[in-house]
């Protein structure tokens, strides 16, 4: 098997830059607010080729491992980044996916599980929805300490959902059916204080233009694929839950079916980019004169 360098670039970089990039060039061609937050994009792709720099300059596992678990936090900072660029990249236009449904159905997802709506269904689907960071979570802390080729391919794959989920934030910005269209439903979505509270943080933390594609359902996905090589236990514990997650999306009336679809379509490509990634040649040791690729 071909090893690659620890110099050459993964896809989850290429994948950041491309975004970050673009979304900086479109900033400084709107000028007025965009010529700021274009400078803070233009930083953030300062940080993507700085952190890589130092990682190259002493392929150590240490800082190799850094190299990939600070796109978390560059994650993070990116989502709410996005929330302040798409108004000026899009004025008066943000939310431009909102008939998507009615285009493929004839009428908004949603709308078919409104008859559905319960107190009770409504705490359930809640805490599915909250179960996606629960499961982000306990996946990086895993495949965080365990070796790190197999991290390697799961931050691949993990982040470069992020990266081409955050373009299509930018390119294709839509607000949910919650914010949209919420005339259009008959029956309020109340529960007890478990639907209270997570309707509270989920508003709360949404940067509202984060709907194409779900990257809720691409995200947890791509875990449970990954999780099917690599932790079939988990697999099998969460499979039937992340279907709830996907469907939680709709139910809430956080997201259109072209989300989930373009979300699909995402995870698909990102296993096949996270098993396609070959060792690094520092992960390439030799035994009796010949090389053993450890994995």
């Amino acid at each position: 098997m071909k090893s690659a360098k620890d110099g050459d670039w993964l896809p989850h970089e290429i994948s950041f830059a491309i975004f970050l990039g673009v979304t900086s060039v479109r900033l400084f061609a709107n000028k007025g607010d965009g010529l700021f937050w274009g400078l803070i994009f233009s930083l953030l792709i300062v940080f993507v080729f700085g952190l890589r720099r130092w990682a190259i300059e002493d392929p150590q596992a240490k800082r190799q491992r850094i190299r990939l678990l600070l796109y978390f936090p560059l994650m993070l900072v990116s989502y709410k980044a996005c929330g302040c660029a798409v108004p000026i990249l899009h004025p008066g236009a943000t939310f431009i996916l909102a008939n998507a449904d009615q285009w493929l159905l004839g009428k908004d997802a949603a709308l078919f599980l409104e008859p559905w709506v319960n107190p009770h269904l409504t705490d359930l689907f809640y805490s599915l929805y909250l179960l996606f960071f629960v499961y982000l979570g306990i996946s990086l802390w895993h495949y965080g300490r365990g070796d790190l080729p197999t991290l390697r391919r799961f931050v691949s794959g993990l982040f470069t959902v992020y990266g081409i989920g955050f373009l299509g934030y930018t390119l294709l910005p839509a607000g949910g059916p919650y914010l949209e269209i919420p005339s259009h439903f008959l029956k309020a979505l109340t529960g007890s204080w478990v639907t209270n509270s997570a309707t509270t943080l989920v508003v709360g933390v949404s940067n509202r233009v984060d709907c194409f594609p779900c990257l809720h359902l691409a995200v947890s996905f791509f875990i449970l694929g990954f999780d099917f090589w690599h932790s079939r236990r988990r697999f099998f514990w969460m499979a039937l839950p992340c279907v709830g997650i996907g469907l939680s999306t709709i139910y809430l009336r956080q997201h259109y079916l072209v989300d989930l679809l373009g979300g699909l379509v995402l995870s698909v490509l990102a296993l096949w980019l996270a098993h396609s990634q070959p060792p690094t040649a520092s992960h390439i040791e030799k035994t009796d004169g010949a090389q053993k690729i450890i994995n």
